[in-house]
């Protein structure tokens, strides 16, 4: 109904857990990006969804049937406690979806990462793979209550990003923002050549 084109299947790792990070426009998204991952690898992609999402019956119901680990962005002691999860679910071997903006773009632009993907990534030894998604927005974005159905949407995949050289090293908010951008930057480069 919406995928008209995915490229670079291949930089899905075959057997170790990772981070998928994308650019976020739609409640589409988490979904669309879901059901490529499961058509072509068979595997689950488990995401981190705002807390207050819980207290709508409908987003409840779909945060118990993906799994989703809820995070409270108010609360500084219950972020940590999500990003303790997460690092123990890419452990156990959980594919992580993560949403580095934090929320749907309001305009249809990539806007600045959180650095929470970048401390998840170094603290669990993870690699990060790096999604675009376009064409959700124009399909359905925040300001619409419903969404158009067209098959427009492009994804585009690209190489795992690894953060070995951190490794043991002291993180300080310089090295996260530094590793985030790059996150971004990459996110950027792809969304630009779909």
């Amino acid at each position: 109904l919406f995928i008209k084109e995915a490229k670079g299947h291949s930089n899905l790792p075959d057997n170790s857990s990772y981070i998928v990070a994308s650019n976020h426009a739609s409640h589409l998204d988490p979904f669309l990006i879901a059901s490529l991952i499961f058509k072509k690898k068979s595997i689950i992609v488990r995401y981190i969804g705002k807390e207050e999402s819980l207290n709508k019956p409908l987003w409840s119901f779909i945060y118990n049937i993906f799994d989703v680990i809820p995070v409270n962005r108010n609360s500084k002691s219950e972020y940590e406690i999500t990003i303790k999860k997460t690092i123990k679910h890419l452990k156990d071997g959980s594919i992580i979806g993560i949403f580095p903006e934090g929320r749907r773009t309001p305009d249809g632009k990539i806007h600045k990462f959180k650095t929470g993907v970048s401390r998840i990534a170094i603290y669990s030894n993870a690699k990060v793979i790096p999604l675009a998604i376009k064409g959700t927005y124009r399909l359905w974005p925040r300001h619409n209550r419903f969404p158009k159905i067209s098959r427009i949407v492009k994804i585009k995949i690209g190489n795992p990003i690894k953060f070995d050289q951190y490794k043991n090293k002291k993180i300080s908010r310089k090295m996260l923002r530094l590793t985030t951008n790059l996150i971004r930057k990459e996110v950027t480069r792809l969304y630009s050549s779909i």
